[in-house]
């Protein structure tokens, strides 16, 4: 491992800790990179300061001076290939592109950037299988995957068939949040995800279906929900997103009487409308007022 792999493997091992930003920044300024050093340490001592004061607004417009002058040396030419990207206490953890680029980028991505957060857009079957084995994929804690449909076409679903290969991939092992968007997945992927040994840590699962108010096409469907039922993997769950899924009162009963659902989960059903009142106040007694957080 090259030490500045090392480096940024400490920092995502201890993401809200500042010590291991800060040794890479002397390291990178004793390999003669003062400004990237700089920026880091400006982003650094700027996020533990008081938001609006003095100090804060010179500070922050030196960070952005300092990105301004080095974003083409500390990010470098892949920023073309990104549809997004966030900076946090100098270094980069978000960002969203679609699947080619990040299969040729990915290695350069994750050299000098922890990147805890990743949106990949444009999934299909025949790329599954190169994303499964790209080792960079096991380094996020958080992945959105989505079809992602060019602006003006009509989005089509993602299918089963690329997350029953994903399930299979160990490279997923670190993931604790897992977004699967307006994919068309189905009962049998959403098994295959809740199911997988490679995703025991995953805790947070957003399956939402997709809705604009005058047509709902649902990801999982109501078997979905019948099927996290029953499962005790679903055990570990924190929070399920099931919006726009059609889940009617037989699945919204069978997630009422779930031995296995954790009592802390924090279930999104999205719509009202499809629950009489009594099922309608058992479901907010059992998870909270958000799980009817969407009224459609």
């Amino acid at each position: 491992m090259t030490p500045e792999a090392g480096l940024v493997q400490d920092i995502r091992e201890n993401p809200d800790d500042d010590t291991p930003r800060l040794v890479f920044a002397d390291w990178l300024e004793e390999n003669d990179r003062l400004g990237c050093a700089e920026l880091i340490r400006a982003s650094c001592a700027l996020a533990g300061m008081e938001r609006g004061t003095d100090d804060w607004l010179r500070v922050r417009r030196r960070e952005n001076a300092l990105i301004e002058a080095h974003k083409e040396e500390w990010v470098g030419p892949m920023r073309a290939h990104w549809s997004f990207w966030e900076m946090e206490r100098g270094f980069v953890e978000e960002v969203a592109t679609s699947i080619g680029p990040f299969l040729e980028h990915a290695e350069a991505l994750f050299r000098y950037h922890p990147v805890f957060f990743l949106r990949l857009g444009g999934l299909t079957p025949h790329l599954a299988e190169s994303v499964a084995n790209c080792p960079q994929l096991a380094l996020p804690r958080e992945v959105h995957l989505s079809n992602s449909a060019p602006p003006g076409a009509r989005p089509h679903d993602l299918g089963v068939r690329p997350i029953l290969t994903l399930a299979r991939s160990p490279n997923l092992a670190r993931l604790t949040r897992l977004h699967v968007l307006q994919g068309g997945i189905g009962p049998e992927g959403l098994e295959a995800l809740v199911e997988s040994p490679h995703l025991a840590r995953l805790v947070d699962l957003d399956a939402s279906g997709r809705g604009d108010g005058r047509q709902v096409i649902p990801n999982v469907g109501n078997e979905g929900a019948l099927l996290l039922a029953a499962s005790p993997a679903s055990a570990r769950f924190a929070r399920i997103n099931l919006t726009s899924n059609r889940i009617d009162p037989q699945g919204a009963r069978a997630l009422l009487d779930s031995p296995h659902l954790s009592p802390e989960v924090q279930l999104i059903l999205g719509d009202a409308r499809a629950f009489r009142a009594p099922q309608r106040e058992a479901l907010v007694d059992r998870f909270g007022e958000q799980v009817f957080s969407r009224w459609e």
